[in-house]
């Protein structure tokens, strides 16, 4: 008789706590819209990505060293650091050397 009971209440056991589960998030989502007084802004959705990639390639074409010729030497120099140490920067955040 218990191995019934049992079979049919993991049978219908998410039919059973389904609905409870989504009046409980509703509810919870609503009650935090209202409680909160705004919504959270988020920086990056305040431009487009077509604004943010015209304003990098400007920065970049206002740089006196925009178009000047460089050797493939001086500009790995100019990109790729000496060390990779150099970019440790551990826990506290400052490069560390030594």
């Amino acid at each position: 008789m218990w191995p019934t009971f049992i079979l049919f209440g993991t049978r219908i056991s998410s039919a059973i706590v389904l609905p409870f589960a989504a009046v409980i998030g509703t509810v919870g989502y609503f009650m935090e819209k209202q409680l909160s007084s705004r919504p959270k802004s988020i920086p990056y959705l305040d431009t487009s990505v077509h604004d943010d990639r015209m304003r990098r390639q400007m920065e970049v074409e206002l740089d006196p060293e925009y178009k000047t010729e460089h050797t493939l030497k001086e500009e790995k120099k100019r990109i790729v650091p000496k060390s990779s140490l150099l970019l440790n920067t551990g826990r506290s955040g400052a490069a560390q050397h030594g």
